[in-house]
């Protein structure tokens, strides 16, 4: 999926990779983009402390005003575009800011603190989405994937074979888990044959012979969901 991404957002996000550093696009410009509109306002969140942030800029124009929680604004153009450092949250004492923030290393440790809305997609500049974390969630917390958001998940699905497997690994375990695990692998058996084509074979038999159990999908299923699940708060993210 190719999407239409500012020369001056891709500047900031080259900058911070090229010092090796994640970068990464959230919020609502992602849902915009999806939605084939043209952001007003860009954020992204950076594996990046602020300090560090700021070095990668050195010799720009910088806001400090978001300073305490992470954020440091850049003037790209004279445009202003915030920067967050991966975090997660204490509660809302004013439901408008976080009492405290503690900055983390980890995208999905950040993603976790978000509502699962678009709030919760990170797209990087090579337009690839975090589809496992989307199934995932949806193994974990159950009520199903919103719409918009499954048909996101199927058409990107192919960028999973650019993903290093073992962050794959790392979400497949979880995702089996889940309390709702059985609904997710019934519905979404072709992103998960990207990475995995040995299933292939086995939803192909139950779709050819759907009174078939031994050794096909279906089986499998009922399998996965005779064993425990394990999704109490340690386990996210």
């Amino acid at each position: 999926m190719k999407f239409e991404i500012s020369v001056e957002v891709q500047k900031i996000l080259l900058t911070l990779t090229g010092a090796g550093y994640e970068a990464y696009l959230v919020g609502g410009c992602v849902r915009d983009l999806l939605r084939g509109v043209q952001p007003h306002d860009w954020d992204i969140c950076t594996s990046a402390r602020p300090e560090e942030t700021e070095a990668c800029f050195a010799g720009q124009r910088i806001i400090e005003t978001g300073l305490k929680h992470g954020t440091v604004t850049v003037l790209e153009e004279d445009e202003p575009y915030e920067i967050t450092t991966y975090r997660t949250e204490g509660p809302y004492s004013d439901s408008h800011r976080p009492d405290f923030v503690e900055f983390v290393s980890s995208l999905e440790a950040d993603l976790a603190r978000r509502d699962f809305t678009m709030n919760a997609v990170a797209l990087k500049l090579d337009g690839s989405l975090w589809v496992m974390w989307g199934l995932r969630f949806g193994a974990v917390f159950g009520d199903g994937i919103e719409k918009k958001t499954a048909q996101a998940i199927r058409e990107n699905r192919h960028m999973l074979k650019h993903v290093a497997m073992g962050r794959i690994h790392v979400k497949l375990r979880k995702l089996l888990v889940g309390e709702q695990t059985g609904d997710v692998l019934r519905q979404y058996p072709d992103v998960l044959c990207e990475f995995w084509p040995e299933l292939g074979p086995l939803v192909a038999l139950e779709q050819n012979n759907p009174w078939y159990c031994w050794g096909c999908w279906k089986y499998m299923i009922h399998a996965v969901e005779a064993a425990p699940s394990r999704t109490g708060p340690a386990d996210l993210p």
